[in-house]
């Protein structure tokens, strides 16, 4: 059983999180790793804080020589952004966990649940999942992610129709991958800055030679799509998650949408994947697509109306520091998570105390479905 836990606050002295159950024999490549906490600082639209975070991964435990022991893995990562201080705060922020952190915990300094509720806290889970990352791509599985749309400009070509697609969402300041319809993510950025307004958009997450088998439909809590859906869900701001194409074949007609069977030279293959890769709860073989929608940022000097929860009295919002867009850092912690939640799968379906045994075990399940 994989596990993940994080501690530590936003503005503490440094964020923290454990890895248990990852198997031995798993090469760190620090490299990947701090490739992946580039990107998380990275995208367009990032805040001020971003540019004073370095985000340099330190693991203190469960690794000898670079390599992974099968012990829990202990990661961390230091805080250098200073608290912007206002004193106790007592006027929540709409969108935040202020207010419901002021009632459910008793916390009257609403700058406490806030430190906990930050996003900053995906950093770490960023840094775990990447973790993740490494053991899937000793698999042969490749987990990458993409912006799709900010505010009201989306990419309509889907993933598959991308040439060099890795390559040019990595060139792209926003992470899509496709130059014009960057240009006018920048453009929309820029326009909701000007008017102190946040903005939200979508990511899409691909996963591709994932194992058909993963996840099953026996047990409401066993089925793959919840699962990842959960993972994304988790991030702030996230709040809706696309499998596939969802939502188009909301409109459609059966026929329209399912993923007919044909043989082509021998081999069971499909027409189209708008189920994104599971069906039943368990995935088919095919490419995993899930998509997961975020709302604007609730911090901007727009937003500015709220209530005093010490005089009971409406009270202008102190504006701190934001981000006007998280989506293409966003991305990233979606990569990571979905790491997370497919290696997840891939340990309950195959175990394995070591990447060697793992490794073994999904080759063989690989070429009995082949034969």
């Amino acid at each position: 059983m994989l596990r993940m836990m994080t501690a530590g606050e936003s503005h503490g002295n440094k964020i923290v999180g454990v890895l248990d159950g990852m198997p031995s024999g798993l090469k760190l490549d620090m490299s990947c790793l701090r490739w992946f906490m580039e990107r998380r600082r990275g995208g367009y639209g990032r805040g001020k804080r971003m540019e004073i975070e370095m985000d340099e991964p330190k693991v203190v435990g469960g690794v000898h020589d670079g390599v992974t022991t099968g012990a829990p893995i202990l990661v961390e990562l230091e805080n250098r952004g200073d608290n912007p201080s206002f004193g106790v705060r007592s006027v929540p922020r709409p969108g935040h966990a202020d207010y419901v952190g002021y009632l459910k915990y008793g916390l009257e300094d609403l700058n406490i649940p806030a430190e906990r509720a930050s996003a900053r806290e995906t950093a770490i889970r960023t840094l775990l999942g990447a973790i993740c990352y490494l053991a899937l791509r000793e698999l042969d599985i490749e987990v990458f992610a993409f912006t799709r749309s900010i505010g009201k400009v989306s990419l309509e070509r889907k993933y598959h129709e991308i040439e060099d697609l890795l390559s040019k969402r990595d060139s792209s300041p926003v992470y899509c991958p496709d130059e014009r319809v960057s240009e006018l993510m920048v453009e929309e950025i820029d326009l909701a800055k000007s008017k102190g307004e946040s903005l939200g958009g979508s990511f899409t997450v691909v996963a591709r030679n994932v194992p058909l088998g993963l996840g099953s439909y026996v047990q409401w809590d066993r089925r793959l799509d919840a699962a990842l859906g959960f993972s994304l869900l988790s991030i702030p701001s996230v709040k809706a998650v696309e499998i596939g194409e969802a939502i188009d074949g909301s409109k459609m007609y059966g026929s329209e949408f399912q993923d007919g069977f044909i043989v082509k030279n021998g081999v069971v293959r499909r027409v189209s994947n708008r189920a994104g890769g599971i069906e039943g709860g368990v995935s088919n073989g095919e490419d995993i697509v899930i998509t997961a929608y975020l709302k604007p940022i609730p911090t901007a000097p727009a937003i500015d109306r709220s209530v005093d929860l010490k005089t009971m009295e409406e009270s202008p919002l102190a504006y701190i520091r934001s981000d006007t867009v998280v989506v293409p850092a966003a991305s990233v912690v979606g990569e990571a998570m979905v790491s997370f939640t497919l290696l997840s799968f891939l340990l309950e379906k195959f175990g394995g105390d070591s990447m060697s045994e793992l490794k073994r075990r999904v080759e063989e399940w690989r070429g009995r479905l082949s034969r």
